[in-house]
C-alpha cells in the first residue's frame, strides 16, 4: 500500500440486549375451610462474546506508507436487563391458610477480545507527514434488576400464612483490550511525526437486586411466616470463584520504531462495579 493521503483502519462492535422479563401470580379464595397458593418465577440469561479487530498483518514485498496511520478498535456492548417475579396469595375462611412464592433469576455474561495492532511488517510501516495511531477501548456495560415479591394474607378462627420472596443476579465481565506493535518496523516523519498505543477498559457493571415478602393473619388463632432474600454476584475478572484477569495492554515487541515526534504507550484500566 501506498497511499498521498491517511491510511485508516477501524472495527466497531455495538452489540446491544434489551431484556424484560415478567411472571405474576395470584390467588383468592373464601370458604369455611379454604386455602390458596401462589407461585411465581422468572429468569433471564443474556450473553455477549465479540471479537473486534482493526489490524495490519504483514506489509507486502515493499512495505506499506502514507501521510499517517490510524488503527482503531472499539466495543461498546450493552447488556439491559430486568427481571421481576410478583406472587399474591389470600385466604378467608373458619379454617384458612395462604402461601405465596417468588422467585426471580438474572444471570448476564460479556466476554469480548479487543484488538488494535500491527505485526509482521519488516519491510515498514511509514507515516510519511503524520503520526501513527494504535489504539484499542473496550467500553462495555451490564445494567440489571432483579426483583420478588411475595404477599400472603389469612383470616379466619384458625388462621396461617406463609410466604418467601428470593432474588438473585450474577453478573461477569471477561475482556481482553490490546494494542500492540510485534515483528515489524514503523518510521514517522514531520513535527507531527508521533506513535501512539493506547489501550483503555472502562467496563462497568451496575446492579440492583430486591427480595421482599410479607405474611399476615387475622384470627382467634393464627401464624405467620415470611422469608425474603437478595443476592448479587458481581465479578470482572473473575469467573465461578475463579481469578481469569481482565487484560489491558499496550505494548511493543521485536520492533523497531524511529519518531520524530513522541513515542507513546498508554494501557488504562477503569472498570467499574
Amino acid at each position: 500500500i501506498a497511499a498521498d493521503g491517511a491510511l485508516s483502519l477501524s472495527a466497531t462492535s455495538q452489540q446491544d440486549i434489551q431484556a424484560l422479563v415478567i411472571s405474576g401470580s395470584a390467588a383468592v379464595s373464601a370458604g369455611l375451610v379454604s386455602g390458596t397458593g401462589a407461585g411465581a418465577g422468572s429468569s433471564a440469561e443474556n450473553r455477549v462474546a465479540t471479537q473486534v479487530r482493526a489490524a495490519i498483518d504483514g506489509d507486502g514485498a515493499s512495505g506499506i506508507s502514507a501521510e499517517s496511520v490510524t488503527l482503531t478498535a472499539l466495543d461498546d456492548s450493552t447488556i439491559n436487563s430486568n427481571v421481576a417475579a410478583v406472587a399474591l396469595s389470600a385466604s378467608v375462611g373458619l379454617l384458612s391458610e395462604a402461601v405465596a412464592v417468588g422467585v426471580s433469576l438474572s444471570e448476564n455474561h460479556i466476554s469480548n477480545e479487543v484488538e488494535a495492532s500491527i505485526s509482521n511488517a519488516d519491510d515498514g510501516v511509514s507515516a510519511t507527514s503524520g503520526a501513527i495511531d494504535v489504539s484499542a477501548t473496550e467500553q462495555s456495560q451490564i445494567t440489571t434488576s432483579s426483583t420478588a415479591v411475595a404477599l400472603a394474607a389469612g383470616g379466619g378462627l384458625i388462621s396461617g400464612a406463609a410466604s418467601g420472596g428470593g432474588a438473585e443476579a450474577t453478573n461477569v465481565i471477561l475482556n481482553h483490550t490490546n494494542a500492540f506493535v510485534a515483528d515489524s518496523v514503523l518510521s514517522a516523519t514531520g513535527a507531527s511525526g508521533d506513535v501512539t498505543l493506547t489501550a483503555l477498559d472502562t467496563s462497568a457493571i451496575h446492579a440492583t437486586v430486591v427480595g421482599m415478602s410479607d405474611a399476615v393473619t387475622a384470627g382467634l388463632l393464627s401464624g405467620a411466616v415470611s422469608i425474603g432474600s437478595a443476592v448479587s454476584s458481581n465479578q470482572i475478572g473473575w469467573d465461578d470463584g475463579v481469578r481469569t484477569p481482565a487484560q489491558v495492554q499496550a505494548y511493543v515487541q521485536d520492533s523497531s520504531i524511529a519518531a520524530d515526534g513522541a513515542l507513546s504507550l498508554s494501557a488504562t484500566s477503569q472498570q467499574d462495579i
